[in-house]
């Protein structure tokens, strides 16, 4: 699933700041430098690397966060409620128990990519809920036929466990519901990026190159 996907947007301008700036406005809405580099402290601390503050790191967010907006937009226009849901407190102690050994590494973790709690599990809100609504808006759509399975088995399930097993892969039949989800995910994958492309396509954004030097 599109990891790109799965971030919080701040689309309010802080009007007077004078060590922020805008990097990228869509339509009306604004994204600032400061919504970029918290974008890239987060990715950064949930997948466990360093952040990446490179011009090219740096339009790399902005990008995701100007998609995360046309998502928002699409959920908002379909009333889809499930943008609105609290985070259960048992995703963010799976979470915990996933990525550090105790609670003294996390908080340590989160003073070093300067972030609060409320981030994480703003984070993690988002996450779930763009995945839900991904699921309502663009999955209906996607239809895995039988000679898609197996084509996948014998193109690419086959010659990847052959690499890493030494026994015969199994029949198609063991695997079939597991590669049916694999190929329902990508095409989901798919939509999206066709659907964001388009969405591209019919809207007014600027990018601030000096946010981006």
């Amino acid at each position: 699933m599109r990891l790109g996907l799965v971030l919080t947007i701040t689309l309010a301008a802080q009007a007077g700041s004078l060590l922020d700036r805008l990097a990228v406005t869509v339509g009306h809405q604004v994204i600032l430098l400061s919504d970029v580099e918290r974008e890239i402290r987060l990715t950064a601390f949930l997948n466990g690397v360093e952040p990446d503050f490179s011009p090219q790191g740096r339009r790399q967010a902005a990008d995701r966060l100007v998609e995360q907006l046309f998502l928002r937009r699409e959920a908002l226009d379909m009333a889809f409620t499930g943008m609105n849901e609290p985070l259960p407190p048992s995703a963010l102690a799976e979470f915990k128990r996933t990525r550090f050994h105790n609670e003294a590494e996390y908080r340590t973790a989160l003073s070093t990519y300067r972030l609060t709690e409320e981030d994480v599990i703003e984070r993690l809100r988002w996450q779930a809920a763009l995945l839900r609504f991904i699921e309502l808006r663009f999955q209906p759509g996607v239809q895995i036929s039988q000679e898609q399975v197996e084509l996948y088995y014998s193109d690419e399930f086959v010659p990847a466990w052959r690499k890493q097993h030494s026994e015969p892969p199994p029949p198609l039949a063991d695997v079939e519901t597991e590669i049916r989800e694999i190929l329902r995910q990508r095409h989901t994958d798919s939509a999206v990026d066709r659907w964001l492309g388009q969405a591209r396509t019919q809207a007014r954004i600027r990018y601030y190159e000096e946010a981006f030097r």
